[in-house]
């Protein structure tokens, strides 16, 4: 029996770390006001977390010229002065421990954070899950490949 585990979304900064002085429409450079602080494998999250359309994607490299520089194009437009945030991880790991077993990585394998979702949590579906599982989860970066600490279970 599938189930879907809720997953809470990286805690990121109350406030933006830039915002976009350009409106972005395709393609995979973000112009934005400040660069400072920002580096490759950083995960640039356009728009507020919770909102219709807020993503994130990977940054590639920081130019000088006000550009954070992606690892893809975006899947949605994105108004002049929309707030950019920085986070740390771009997707869940979530482990599953049956009963009497150990905890090993779900099948589907890892989940990209859903920034968009209005309640803060990413759904994660898992084909193999039953309610006697115990499931723990961390955080994941694709470029630098480091983890966050593992969640309680």
């Amino acid at each position: 029996m599938a189930k879907t585990i809720k997953v809470k979304n990286p805690v990121l900064p109350e406030k933006e770390d830039t915002f976009l002085t350009s409106k972005y429409t395709s393609g995979a450079a973000l112009t934005v006001k400040d660069v400072e602080g920002w580096a490759a494998n950083d995960i640039a999250v356009v728009g507020h977390p919770g909102d219709e359309q807020a993503e994130g994607k990977r940054v590639d490299n920081v130019s000088a010229n006000f550009t954070l520089n992606l690892t893809g194009a975006l899947k949605h437009t994105h108004a002049v002065d929309q707030p950019v945030y920085r986070s740390d991880y771009d997707q869940i790991s979530l482990e599953r421990k049956p009963s009497g077993g150990s905890f090993a990585e779900i099948a589907e394998g890892k989940f990209n954070i859903e920034w968009d979702e209005r309640d803060g949590f990413s759904k994660v579906p898992v084909a193999a899950g039953v309610d006697a599982d115990t499931y723990r989860w961390r955080f994941y970066n694709t470029g630098t490949l480091l983890y966050s600490d593992y969640s309680g279970e």
